[in-house]
């Protein structure tokens, strides 16, 4: 199983509590988007999963806005779909179609 780790120079730890929500509850939703295992120790994050890679940038995403405003658990779950299309659109316009 492939792991990574990610530590943030969290500036206050608002943004922390923030971006993981109530009881690590926003953090728990992007390990169950991404399936994979997400594992906290302070600013520290230590994804396990195939997916790590997605994972992580879901974190760093909800970081960056996390810096600005609050995060609801509505916000992260409208957010995990909004970015997974923006993801998805992505990759088809990359997709040759044959005529």
């Amino acid at each position: 199983m492939q792991t990574n780790k990610i530590c943030f120079d969290i500036e206050n730890s608002r943004t922390l509590s923030i971006l993981c929500g109530p009881m690590d509850e926003h953090v728990r939703q992007i390990a169950n988007h991404c399936e994979v295992d997400i594992s906290r120790r302070g600013e520290c994050f230590q994804v396990r999963g195939h997916n790590f890679v997605v994972a992580i940038d879901y974190l760093k995403h909800f970081y960056e806005l996390a810096k600005k405003q609050d995060l609801t658990t509505e916000d992260i779950q409208l957010g995990l779909v909004e970015k997974k299309r923006d993801i998805l659109s992505g990759l088809s316009a990359n997709i040759p179609t044959f005529r």
